[in-house]
């Protein structure tokens, strides 16, 4: 099979001007990417895994993790995800990179070209991930696997989004749920025993801290690439509009990045990800119909059928090859 070139999987297929358009973005990241680059070499920890570390201090030792925040502490994700990365984190900040670059290396074996994979590596919402130590670079490698097809992938990219339930996030979770029904039970599941953890660590702050109102600063953060930056909450209304429409055309990674309210440098990540053509086509599809570009290796009875398909042979397995001796060979 043919792997896709980088311009093969944007939402619009480009003219001469957007291809020259998407070079100079391209040139740009990488240029932009230099100043992480030098930061990771330089520097033997990460500004988002100081959060993590806290969080799974607190969560051990029974702190709540909601309050006391300051500017090197704030956390907004699940209590369960923090007693997750009590587990995680001992492996050391390497052990998280490498993860990061093998992630995005299996995107190899999703049908991305080498080109595409090493420019994805070389620009900056890639860097910037690895220099926060953030899980931007996981969420869209199992986004894209989990729109392929896979089960593993869709379970984590599922679980990921119950445990770190951001707006980014939130297209491809509802696109999923809406094309494989067979999913909704699974979610619903998920969701449950989210509850349940939530329940045992007494983590209800929890709610408080993702239902309130986003400080001012985060808009005006020097970092915030999206229209926020510039029209504040408003963009939020806007943006929820936008994310419906193309969610429902299929252009998942423009409803990615409409429905976030603020765009961080990783979350352009997001922006490369596309339903599948022939479901982008189709209400639904359940665990036997495949999204295109992702073909099940024939085997037993199958694989002999196309095995004499290709030869001229198309008759049963099965049947007397006696009897078919005389027909005419397909050439």
């Amino acid at each position: 099979m043919r792997g896709r070139t980088f311009t093969e999987i944007l939402p619009i297929q480009p003219t001469r001007l957007r291809l020259a358009a998407l070079i100079a973005v391209s040139v740009i990241g990488v240029v932009l990417a230099i100043p992480s680059v030098a930061y990771v070499v330089s520097n033997s920890d990460a500004p988002d895994r100081t959060f993590f570390l806290e969080a799974a201090r607190r969560a051990l030792n029974g702190i709540d993790l909601y309050t006391n925040w300051s500017a090197s502490y704030q956390f907004r994700w699940s209590p369960v995800s923090a007693v997750l990365l009590a587990a995680v984190l001992p492996l050391g900040l390497t052990v998280w990179r490498l993860a990061q670059f093998g992630a995005v290396l299996t995107l190899r074996a999703a049908g991305w070209r080498w080109s595409s994979v090493l420019l994805v590596l070389a620009t900056w919402p890639f860097w910037f991930d690895v220099q926060t130590a953030n899980v931007l670079v996981f969420t869209f490698v199992l986004a894209v696997w989990a729109l392929r097809g896979s089960a593993g992938a869709t379970w984590a990219y599922l679980a990921l989004f119950v445990l770190i339930p951001r707006p980014l996030a939130l297209p491809v979770c509802v696109w999923l749920l809406w094309k494989r029904p067979v999913w909704r039970i699974r979610f619903a599941a998920l969701v449950a025993l989210s509850i349940v953890g939530v329940a045992l660590m007494n983590g209800w702050g929890w709610i408080a801290a993702m239902t309130a109102t986003l400080p001012s600063e985060t808009y005006t953060n020097p970092l915030n690439l999206g229209p926020s930056r510039w029209i504040g909450f408003w963009w939020i209304p806007i943006g929820l509009a936008l994310a419906v429409f193309f969610t429902w055309t299929g252009e998942l990674g423009a409803a990615s990045l409409a429905a976030s309210p603020y765009l961080l440098p990783y979350y352009l990540l997001m922006g490369l990800v596309r339903a599948p053509e022939n479901v982008r086509r189709n209400a639904t599809f359940g665990p036997g119909v495949l999204p295109a570009g992702f073909r099940r290796r024939p085997r037993g009875r199958a694989l002999a059928m196309e095995s004499r398909v290709r030869s001229g042979r198309p008759e049963e397995v099965g049947d007397d090859p006696e009897q078919h001796r005389d027909e005419k060979q397909v050439p």
